[in-house]
């Protein structure tokens, strides 16, 4: 179809000049071998491979113990790497190749960058291998492939051209077809739909900040017509460990028949690993190290152990100069407020202090990390995720084995607020802060008519007992590290809550408290014979139904379904 019609017929029929265009993104060309790249196929030993619905033609030349896996790239095939197959024999590499989905000598059938790639890991994962050489796309399919699979662990990577962007490749077949915005916009819509995955994501720079590749190098022709030399520099510019060789006069596709590149790749995997950092650590590095940790999209833990490695300070680092809301925040402290368990499980093994009290400046009181870990602990349980929530109870053991101490309080700053012990802490954020929502479903609110007041009904129906068990292994396990000088200090009057939502028995025993604040009391009546300071007085709640305008506040209204 000529770029003219398709242009006219994008206005007229956008449906289907995007059905048009899709099938050309997922039904690659096959392109014709030269005859010399068939008599190097030849010389393989050839393998069927089962892959999801296709029949993957696999190639294995042996030759030496050191081990590489080539990569094509879209509308490519393992023939295209014929030139390099006797450079690296006489180097004594075994040589493992493919055909990828609807690619080369494999079936046919539609087929996505998403499958590709996923047949990539699976490969390399086949192979063991130690080195891996990609063209083109196949620079896209392995990254991608690496960062999903960050237990593959690379020694040598060799990107001949590589894109970043796959929306760039959109637009360079909007470009080269002749089809309009509104269809690119309704391409990738169908795009995502097809493949699961969101298109606008898939990008070779950001991938490569999580792959475990100890060392890596980009071949790219200055001239490069089909993907332009800046798209790969901005891949080498993310990638720490990655060095860039400009070449000229070898086009895209002649660069692998290029002698001064296959030269260059092969004296390159034969070279030992350099270090990849600057030994010193760098404001610069330590905000990169920062922007891992607070990441919510992907998962970092490689790169962040690869930088401990690296720079051990790293892990008691304290935020400045990047946002108010972050600045005075250790590493450890980020990584609990950014939910990233993992992280920090990682940093406190490479020796974060578990004590550290935040120097913020927009804070009130100045907090411990454990009192942040109680809030986020808080807001995992509310929002019902207990795989994070077991991450979270993992994470707490390995506080304690690392000297949380349980005597340190919050800091007070403001002249006003008292500082907080981990009991204190833990009563008035899910007691007092959150007025109960714990106990109850939140269906079951009751709205009264001053709206500063929440008050939930509470009975059997209304009872959210997962929600409670997790507070009651948090206050359980709480009050074994609490001392009892510390529990003898609490004021109950000060934790006062304006919502109903309390236990039968608790009532019918006289107390007119929080939930949380009476299930602590009663797991300290049980485990130490005294009860909290102040925990029957009706005083805090007389003064406080005047100041709010609730006749008998002292008596408690509870409601019931």
């Amino acid at each position: 179809m000529k770029k003219k019609l398709v242009k006219l017929a994008s206005v007229l029929f956008p449906t289907t000049i995007t059905k048009f265009a899709f099938d050309q993104l997922m039904n690659p060309q096959v392109r014709k071998l030269r005859q010399n790249e068939l008599e190097v196929l030849d010389k393989a030993e050839k393998e069927t491979f089962k892959f999801n619905d296709f029949d993957i033609q696999l190639y294995t030349w042996k030759g030496g113990g050191k081990t590489v896996f080539l990569i094509h790239g879209w509308e490519g095939q393992a023939g295209n790497f014929s030139d390099f197959i006797a450079p690296l024999l006489k180097d004594g590499y075994t040589i493992y190749a493919f055909d990828g989905p609807s690619h080369g000598f494999s079936s046919k059938g539609e087929t996505s960058l998403l499958e590709f790639a996923n047949l990539v890991g699976v490969l390399i994962d086949k192979y063991k291998v130690n080195n891996l050489i990609s063209h083109s796309f196949g620079g896209v399919a392995t990254t991608y492939a690496l960062h999903n699979n960050p237990d593959l662990e690379i020694d040598k990577y060799a990107l001949i051209t590589t894109p970043d962007k796959f929306e760039e490749r959109i637009d360079d077949v909007a470009e080269m077809v002749g089809i309009n915005e509104k269809v690119k916009s309704k391409l990738i819509t169908k795009l995502e739909k097809e493949t699961n995955m969101d298109v606008l994501s898939l990008n070779v720079s950001d991938f490569v900040k999580n792959v475990n590749v100890k060392n890596a190098i980009i071949f790219h022709d200055k001239n490069d017509k089909v993907i332009p030399i800046e798209r790969s520099r901005n891949v080498q510019k993310n990638w720490n460990v990655c060095d860039f060789k400009e070449v000229e006069g070898t086009g895209h596709f002649r660069i692998l028949r290029t002698k001064e590149v296959i030269e260059g790749v092969v004296e390159y995997l034969a070279k030992k690993n350099k270090p990849s950092r600057p030994k010193k650590l760098t404001k610069k590095l330590e905000r990169e190290f920062f922007k891992l940790i607070i990441d919510e999209e992907f998962d970092y833990s490689t790169k962040i152990q690869e930088y401990l490695i690296q720079f051990p300070a790293l892990a008691n680092s304290v935020v400045t100069g990047m946002s108010k809301g972050i600045d005075g925040f250790s590493s450890l402290m980020l990584a609990v407020r950014f939910y990233n368990f993992n992280a920090a499980k990682i940093l406190v093994q490479n020796g974060a202090n578990v004590n550290f009290i935040d120097s913020s400046d927009v804070r009130e009181r100045h907090y411990p990390i454990f009192i942040d870990y109680i809030e986020m602990m808080r807001n995992l349980i509310e929002g019902k995720q207990p795989k994070l929530i077991e991450s979270g109870f993992e994470l707490w053991d390995l506080f304690d084995e690392n000297g949380l101490d349980y005597s340190i309080k919050s800091i007070s700053n403001d002249g006003c607020n008292t500082p907080d012990s981990y009991i204190e802490a833990f009563i008035r954020l899910i007691g007092v802060k959150y007025k109960n929502k714990h106990l109850v479903h939140n269906e079951y609110k009751y709205d009264p008519p001053n709206p500063s007041i929440n008050i939930y009904r509470f009975s059997n129906e209304s009872q959210d007992k997962s929600k409670e068990s997790f507070y009651k292994r948090m206050a359980i396990r709480l009050l074994e590290k609490i001392s009892v000088q510390q529990l003898k200090e609490v004021d109950a009057s000060n934790y006062r809550s304006f919502s109903s939502a309390i236990l039968p028995f608790y009532i019918e025993n006289g107390y007119v408290d929080n939930y949380v604040l009476s299930l602590v009391n009663h797991l300290i009546k049980k485990k130490h014979g005294f009860e909290l300071k102040n925990i029957k007085s009706l005083e805090s709640f007389k003064m406080r139904s005047v100041e709010i305008g609730i006749e008998r506040f002292s008596t408690i209204e509870y409601q019931y379904d």
